[in-house]
């Protein structure tokens, strides 16, 4: 039959059983489910031809009958004559007719009970042989699972095997971890793939999947188990990959503290691990290949090469094992912090009683490690050598009481960063001297010593006018640490009292004039003064304090006249000392630098600057390396910890320099970021800017902190403030 998709009827083409000649398209089923056309059988055939013969002689027996009933109802009434023979023998033929209907009636009952037992028969005919096809399809779809099932089960066990190393106790003992883990990666997307096929395979079986009884309900049983047992088998192997993943961590962990342990000891020997990682790295980047060789070079630490490298990738990391290994990230990796949770006594020696305390820790001080933990076993305690970042001094401390009190705690290394403008001196005492540089708001250092605290005495300060340009400012005469900046009547100075030539030489009737000095300038003396006793003028030698010109000035007439007289209250630097525009010198604005023996003029009496102590870092500058002092006050200098935030929508480029740099990706706002390196600065541009991995995708690359007209793009997180 097919199937008329336009009209919605089912056609079949057909000919004529008593006509052969005539054939064509005949409707099976109407658009409305009516059946017009049945399957032809003999039984159904027979059945139907004499069902229409029984009809067909019921019709003619309830004929005769009805036939003879009227005729005996006209002969009723007749009692006597031929009629009266009539009527008998029709009572009689009425009699017959009557048996005949009843045998009739009961032929038609055996006929419809043998039609319904010829139906049982069919249907259970019927249903042996679909009994018997379901079994062959049952054997041959449970065949096909087996078959599919098999291997991925074969997978299951060899990955099994090649996992089970990966799954004990002792870390040490796997020499080829990255091998097997590599292995098993293999062998598990394998067996992804296997399970995948097999469920794709177990789509062909889905006629069997509404099956609820008989032998294609046990096919449909065995699907669904083989299924559920190929994704066990995968789930269980994902869960045996996450503890071999787990095992390779602790088989890089144990490695990389080997190592540590083993670097540390060696950078006790070079002075730290700052001079340790210059020795072998070349410049600011450890190649892995020098790391590799220093650790193989290290007999005692008895790693396999898969051990080392596992120990390396746990240094580097976010691509820096093809580029190298920053000193950042070495130390980072390498220098390990305490802090002091309970007050505890640093000693000279690992064994307690052998020497008296050097001092105690107090609670919040910060301790770098340097040798250990170390068991003493008498005592049953961890024991590390340390240094105090406060004062540098080193001893032994216990991080715990063999009765269970902690007295340190692990913490990560401590960073800070400038929210402002700030300078980094190279002495601990704050001084009047100018400072190495200024670090830029957002620069970050790593703390090497400190906080410490400096307790000043008062600064010498004075008003005054320069005398080379008129500028006015602050300046320190004498700063907190006693140093004597300036002074004066360290020279003699002069001032004209009207304007008055400059010459090239003593005798003024011999000379050339070398420049007009003007009224109110000041003048040094070199030479003088020194009276003609021809003319019986005074003349001195001078020094221009505008720009240096040197030479030959009248001060006194012969007739009496004053062209310049001594200036008191100016004085002389005799070092380089700041220009402030205010009194206060914390934060002020630096107008410019006093270069040494330069002159001002003092326009009020010097004062006082008293300073409150002082919380003093020593750092070293991210961006550049550079060591030196900061002064820790009023939130501008703040602990820092390497996670930003992105407060506005920036950019993920290729390169610190911005321009030329290729674009990553877009960095969203609310994003958080991870500094791998920097901040470092965009010198072209003067742009702060970090290499960075984004959190919402691992990527890495280098963003902009702040634009240069105030944007700030990324936000740093910062840690409580101690």
């Amino acid at each position: 039959p097919h199937f008329d998709e336009s009209q919605k009827l089912t056609r079949l083409q057909c000919r004529l059983a008593d006509n052969p000649t005539k054939d064509g398209w005949v409707t099976m089923k109407g658009n409305q489910g009516k059946i017009y056309l049945a399957p032809f059988s003999a039984h159904t055939s027979s059945i139907k031809a004499f069902e229409k013969y029984q009809v067909s002689t019921a019709k003619l027996a309830s004929k005769a009958a009805g036939f003879l009933v009227m005729k005996c109802k006209e002969l009723a009434g007749c009692h006597q004559g031929p009629l009266v023979e009539a009527k008998g023998k029709m009572e009689e033929l009425q009699l017959r007719v009557s048996q005949v209907q009843k045998k009739l009636s009961e032929l038609r009952a055996k006929v419809q009970e043998s039609k319904k037992e010829y139906t049982r028969c069919e249907d259970a005919e019927k249903q042996a042989l679909n009994e018997a096809r379901e079994l062959k399809l049952m054997v041959a779809i449970q065949k096909d699972v087996s078959e599919q099932l098999e291997p991925v089960e074969a997978a299951d066990k060899q990955l099994n095997e090649v996992l089970a190393p990966l799954s004990g106790s002792e870390v040490e003992a796997i020499a080829s971890p990255s091998s097997l883990k590599k292995e098993a990666d293999e062998l598990m997307a394998a067996l992804k793939e296997k399970v995948a096929a097999m469920r794709k395979a177990m789509e062909k079986h889905s006629a069997v999947k509404k099956a609820t009884k008989g032998p294609l309900s046990e096919a449909r049983q065995s699907v669904v188990k083989a299924i559920a047992k190929a994704e066990m088998l995968r789930d269980k192997a994902a869960s045996a990959m996450e503890v071999a993943d787990s095992f390779t961590n602790r088989v890089a962990e144990a490695a990389f503290a080997r190592v540590k342990r083993a670097l540390r000891t060696e950078a006790l020997k070079k002075g730290s691990l700052d001079a340790f990682f210059k020795e072998m790295a070349e410049g600011e980047v450890l190649s892995t290949e020098a790391f590799q060789r220093q650790i193989a070079s290290m007999a005692d630490l008895n790693l396999s090469a898969e051990q080392a490298q596992l120990a390396i990738s746990h240094v580097s990391k976010d691509g820096e094992a093809k580029e190298g290994i920053s000193r950042w990230r070495f130390l980072q990796a390498m220098q390990q912090y305490y802090v002091c949770v309970k007050p505890i006594a640093l000693t000279a020696d690992f064994v307690i009683g052998k020497s008296k305390p050097q001092r105690m820790l107090s609670e919040d001080e910060v301790i770098e490690l340097l040798e250990g933990p170390l068991g003493d076993e008498k005592l049953g305690i961890q024991r590390i050598k340390g240094r105090a970042l406060i004062d540098n001094v080193v001893g032994w401390i216990s991080l715990s009481g063999n009765q269970g009190s902690v007295f340190l705690k692990e913490i990560e290394k401590p960073f800070m960063h400038c929210t402002v403008d700030l300078p980094m001196e190279e002495n601990f005492r704050n001084s009047s001297e100018a400072p190495l540089r200024t670090l830029k708001a957002e620069e970050v250092i790593e703390v090497l010593e400190g906080p410490r605290k400096d307790i000043l005495e008062p600064a010498l300060r004075a008003h005054c006018k320069v005398c080379s340009d008129g500028t006015t400012g602050w300046f320190t005469i004498k700063s907190s640490d006693g140093t004597t900046l300036a002074e004066e009547g360290s020279a003699r100075y002069f001032i004209c009292t009207t304007a008055i030539a400059m010459t090239d030489n003593q005798n003024i009737k011999a000379c050339k004039v070398t420049r007009k000095l003007e009224v109110s300038e000041i003048v040094r003396l070199i030479e003088g003064p020194v009276t003609d006793q021809d003319s019986g003028v005074t003349r001195i030698k001078a020094s221009s304090t505008k720009d240096g010109i040197e030479g030959w000035v009248t001060v006194k007439g012969n007739a009496g006249t004053t062209y310049a007289e001594e200036k008191s209250k100016i004085c002389t630097m005799l070092r380089d000392v700041p220009l402030h525009k205010k009194f206060a010198s914390e934060g002020a604005e630096v107008l410019r630098m006093l270069r040494k023996d330069e002159a001002v003029e003092v326009l009020e009496e010097p004062k006082e600057e008293k300073f409150d102590a002082v919380v003093r870092v020593k750092g070293r500058a991210l961006a550049d390396g550079l060591e030196g002092w900061l002064s820790r006050r009023d939130r501008k200098l703040v602990d820092w910890a390497p996670i930003y935030k992105c407060c506005q929508s920036t950019v993920i480029q290729t390169t610190l320099a911005t321009k030329g740099a290729a674009l990553l990706r877009k960095l969203e706002e609310g994003e958080d970021v991870e500094a791998l390196e920097g901040p470092k600065e965009d010198k072209e541009v003067g742009l702060l800017r970090i290499r960075g991995k984004a959190k919402k995708d691992g990527l890495s690359g280098w963003m902009t902190l702040k634009g240069n007209q105030g944007t700030v793009y990324l936000s740093p997180s910062t840690r409580p403030q101690k």
